[in-house]
């Protein structure tokens, strides 16, 4: 799985780039399913990374769960992809 940040309306989102070069907006399918089971719903990739591997298990579950109704995001050429990671400080 590649996750990626991108922006929808100013607002950051979590994505997953599909083998199509699709990005599924897990964000999206996260807000829609009330039973996701993640302590929160990550907006980013560095909030992804903060809620361990067991978040990314859980997300390969919703997204399979969710089949190609998930799958049909924006093109990565359209999306509005962000930096992959915000760092905290500069070094």
């Amino acid at each position: 799985m590649k996750f990626l940040s991108f922006a929808v309306d100013g607002q950051s989102r979590l994505g997953m780039l599909t083998d199509e070069d699709r990005v599924v907006d897990l964000t999206l399918l996260l807000r829609s399913t009330p039973d996701h089971g993640l302590a929160s719903i990550p907006e980013n990739v560095n909030a992804l990374i903060e809620l361990g591997d067991g978040a990314v298990a859980r997300l390969r579950e919703l997204v399979a769960a969710a089949g190609d109704a998930a799958r049909n995001g924006p093109r990565l050429d359209d999306a509005g992809v962000l930096p992959p990671l915000r760092m905290a400080k500069n070094v």
